[in-house]
């Protein structure tokens, strides 16, 4: 019993020892996001286009039983035969009991708007499919935006809590050093204004990292009191290949928007051969099969009672052929020839955007290596920059507003170094999105770059 207590204890403090991760994260979001389920439920919804519109295709037979009683009670004297039911007959009063079965059968032979319509359904499925990829890659896209604003913005926040203390004491110095003769008011002044800005800035970050959990909520439906980091060092990747043409060329071939936007274009261009299909001759075979079976028992005064039995076999080939519809077919030809531009246009224009967003993010993440790089050292220099100022005011020899200009110049730098970094991940993933290339194994990876222990 202690050892499971103790157990217990354990896992509770291994729990509260580390922070959720990206992982995580994504699969909650692949659990609740209501936008990919509805992309994969619009997948399944299409798919099953393809089984409906083949099964107009197929053979079609129905059975039909109907069984009847029919009871004749017949008077005067001209009377002596009442015709029943399918043959059936009785004198004066008699009573017929029977069923009638048919067995139908119908094929058709040629129906070129239902093979069009088939083939319609087949490219719509396909297209769905391409769009459920897409919302899986836009999932994983949307996932790591909200998940690294809020990391960015807690690491902005505990740079932006320490400037702000460094002016409350830059604020404090000014005032002692006012009040025993050594600066002028204006600098008072001067430090109690930049103090003021600092706190206005952490306040914003703050709203600005409640909004960022509240987007990444709506797509996992779960609030989390911490998030992993990223690690001090991360390798800064180049795009492999290094050569923008070549993403562009891979995006042209595999990006899963343009393949949906392809299998529109088709299915656009079926629908027209099913509207002009309406104008062609349909070929149909039809066949069945009936029993007919009638018993018949008459009155003791006159009776008539014997059976009966009827089977029927038939065959026929009909021909259909439309020849005027009030000019709808015509008009549902000329909407699907404008549907197939509408469809053409949103291809051509899913090119470019895909291209646009290639080239993009291959060059943004060649920038953003080179501004982490060059980050690094920039805040590096600024604090060593800002120390020797702050040491040459407290002699008198350097002006306070270059000391707080330069501390501002602190700020924006680690700001800038905080924000490339979590913008060259998803510059990352979002060029791996464009060539349609983003998978599982891409948020693997990444995850791996965060520190999971507790900030």
């Amino acid at each position: 019993m202690i050892r499971i207590f103790v157990l217990f204890f354990l896992l509770l403090y291994c729990e509260n020892l580390y922070a959720v991760d990206l992982l995580q994260v994504y699969q909650d979001a692949l659990r609740n996001d209501p936008v990919y389920q509805q992309a994969l439920a619009q997948q399944l919804s299409n798919a099953q286009g393809v089984p409906i519109n083949l099964a107009s295709l197929l053979p079609n037979a129905g059975v039909v039983f109907t069984p009847f009683i029919a009871k004749t009670i017949a008077s005067g004297s001209a009377v002596n035969v009442v015709s029943l039911p399918d043959g059936a007959s009785a004198s004066a009063s008699s009573t017929a009991r029977g069923y009638n079965t048919a067995l139908t059968l119908n094929q058709p032979l040629l129906d070129f708007v239902k093979i069009n319509k088939y083939l319609v359904a087949k490219e719509m499925a396909k297209q769905a499919q391409a769009l459920a990829n897409a919302a899986a890659e836009d999932l994983i896209i949307r996932v790591a935006k909200a998940y690294f604003s809020i990391v960015a913005d807690e690491e902005n926040l505990r740079a932006a809590g320490v400037i702000r203390a460094a002016y409350k004491k830059q604020y404090d110095q000014a005032y002692h050093r006012h009040k025993t003769g050594l600066t002028s008011i204006i600098d008072v002044h001067t430090a109690k204004a930049s103090y003021e800005k600092s706190k206005e800035k952490y306040m914003t970050l703050e709203m600005m990292l409640t909004n960022d959990k509240e987007k990444l909520h709506m797509l996992t439906k779960q609030y989390y009191p911490d998030f992993a980091i990223l690690k001090n060092r991360v390798p800064l990747i180049n795009p492999d290949p290094n050569n923008v043409d070549q993403w562009v060329e891979t995006a042209e071939q595999q990006n899963w928007d343009i393949k949906a936007a392809q299998y529109n274009k088709v299915a656009a261009l079926r629908n027209i051969k099913q509207q002009t299909a309406r104008h062609m001759p349909t070929l149909n075979l039809q066949g069945g099969y009936g029993i007919v079976f009638t018993r018949t028992i008459g009155d003791p005064i006159a009776p008539s009672t014997g059976s009966s039995k009827f089977n029927t076999s038939s065959a026929s080939v009909s021909l259909n052929f439309p020849i005027f519809e009030g000019g709808q077919v015509v008009a549902e030809v000329d909407k699907a020839k404008y549907d197939y531009e509408v469809a053409s246009e949103k291809l051509d224009k899913q090119f470019l955007e895909t291209i646009d967003l290639t080239k993009e993010n291959f060059y943004e993440i060649v920038a953003r290596i080179n501004k982490i790089k060059t980050g690094a050292s920039l805040i590096s220099a600024t604090k060593k920059s800002l120390l020797g100022m702050e040491e040459s005011y407290r002699f008198g020899n350097e002006n306070l507003i270059n000391v707080l200009n330069q501390r501002e110049n602190l700020y924006e730098a680690e700001r800038d170094y905080i924000n490339d970094r979590y913008l060259y991940l998803v510059n990352f993933l979002t060029l791996k999105q464009a060539a349609g290339l983003l998978s599982d194994q891409d948020v693997w990876m990444v995850n791996n770059w965060l520190n999971h222990a507790k900030n």
